[in-house]
């Protein structure tokens, strides 16, 4: 038995053999997949999700990959799900698989970060982003991290691209976008919400009660704002547009010390939840206090973190995002920490591994109930 992937979470079961393994078998077999979708729908197959996704996309962005760059990343998960304790494995039921800076894992979908891989994502089941914005010169925040724009640029610019990656802060959007940051791959804080907030309503979960949200399970866009973007001005804006499309609750603002804490505190009108971030290069094992936490409704320590703090913040009742969790031993160790999500480059083909893990462990629990 294989199980269906639904939207936030949800599965079926299905015949047709394990989804992750589908997923990181290849691309000749993805390839042969595609053209033959329609005789194994009839026979009653299922297709990888990605796969389901990728038909979804506009014609442009249907292009089929050469290869999975994640399947030797993921191809020892049978070891790691040999390890999986009995509370590990009631753990699958419920961890969730965010994207990093709107990454898929499957190349040819939807490029990185775009407006389209985010519209991929979320008809996939991937429906939180931990998303990295920057600063133009004229003010505009970018849903993209500095790298990720010079690399971009420098491939738009050929042997003109001498001095580009210096040059770029002091760009201005017009400028970026006429040098080759596209509105799609590179999309504005205001568009992403925009988009973000016509999913939520085009799939009902836009959040409209009074009570404060289940963080751990609603749709979720983290905005971490890096250097300069971090400003009152900027926060501000975010706070504008969240309100203006009622996705407030679903746009989570990332806060890593006190000095941005008191920043967004004292002089925003952020309305919004706060995510308090755990740098293990910073230190792996700190203290941790429900009073100075209590302002966030999320804690999101690496997963590098000393298991000491983190059975700590487990305690502390608060939803816990690790990050950045891009292999089965990693899934490994947030299942048995008991985090509530994970952050990853590689969502799709980590949540495959998820899923069909959460398909072993009722096979087991059917197994040990059987023998018992």
């Amino acid at each position: 038995m294989a199980e269906a992937l639904l939207p936030f979470g949800g599965s079926a079961r299905t015949q047709g053999g394990s989804i992750g393994q589908q997923v990181l078998r290849g691309a000749t077999e993805a390839q042969q997949q595609q053209q033959h979708g329609a005789a194994s729908d009839a026979a009653g197959g299922t297709q990888p999700h990605a796969q389901q996704a990728v038909q979804q996309l506009p014609q442009q962005h249907q292009q089929q990959p050469d290869t999975l760059p994640t399947a030797a990343a993921m191809a020892d998960e049978r070891q790691w799900y040999a390890k999986l304790s009995q509370a590990g494995c009631s753990r699958t039921e419920q961890l969730r698989v965010c994207s990093h800076r709107g990454r898929l894992s499957v190349e040819g979908l939807a490029p990185p970060g775009s407006l389209s891989a985010y519209s991929v994502l979320y008809k996939a089941g991937v429906s939180c982003y931990d998303v990295d914005f920057m600063l133009t010169s004229d003010g505009q925040l970018l849903a993209t991290h500095p790298d990720d724009l010079a690399a971009a640029l420098e491939a738009a610019a050929g042997s003109a691209a001498v001095g580009l990656r210096s040059r770029m802060r002091s760009m201005t959007l017009a400028e970026l976008r006429a040098a080759g940051a596209d509105e799609d791959q590179f999309p504005t804080a205001d568009a992403l919400i925009k988009v973000f907030a016509g999913l939520l309503a085009d799939s009902g979960l836009m959040w409209r009660e009074k009570r404060e949200p289940p963080y751990e399970d609603i749709p979720l866009l983290l905005m971490d704002l890096k250097a300069e973007a971090f400003n009152a001005g900027a926060i501000n804006g975010i706070a504008a547009v969240a309100q203006s499309v009622r996705a407030t609750p679903h746009i989570a603002l990332l806060v890593s010390s006190p000095h941005q804490l008191e920043l967004v505190q004292q002089h925003t009108q952020w309305r919004g939840p706060l995510i308090q971030a755990f740098m293990d290069r910073d230190n792996p094992n700190p203290i941790v206090s429900s009073i100075e936490l209590q302002p966030f409704a999320l804690l999101a320590p690496s997963i590098r973190m000393s298991d000491a703090f983190m059975a700590a913040a487990g305690r502390l009742g608060k939803p816990l995002l690790t990050w950045t969790v891009d292999s089965p031993a990693d899934l490994h160790r947030g299942l048995e920490l008991g985090v509530n999500a994970v952050v990853s480059n590689a969502p799709l083909a980590l949540r495959s591994v998820l899923m069909d893990w959460r398909d072993r462990c009722s096979d087991r629990q059917d197994n040990a109930g059987a023998t018992g």
